[in-house]
């Protein structure tokens, strides 16, 4: 499976989003359609953001994922969950 694109983590639950500083890299924990763990470890990152404002209620299931690139060759790949939240990371290539 390729993680993000063409909206693979749609209906799997966000749970966690983890840091390590240290070797610039994010993990994020989240539970497929039947309630499997999966984790997705990205490395390489530069920024990560997350908001929790919940502008569309509660949730927390994924309604899309999706990666795009930014002017300077950088890697973003985003969750939104139903909540209308959205979680970025940014790395490099």
């Amino acid at each position: 499976m390729h993680y993000f694109e063409d909206q693979a983590l749609h209906d799997y639950r966000f749970i966690r989003l983890g840091a390590d500083y240290d070797r610039a890299e994010v993990s994020l924990e989240l539970e497929d359609p039947k309630g499997s763990p999966v984790t997705i470890k990205i490395g390489g990152v530069t920024a990560v953001g997350m908001t929790r404002t919940e502008p569309w209620g509660k949730g927390s299931c994924v309604v899309s994922s999706d990666v795009q690139y930014d002017e300077n060759n950088e890697k973003i790949p985003t969750i939104q969950p139903d909540s209308g939240d959205e979680i970025e990371v940014r790395t490099k290539i």
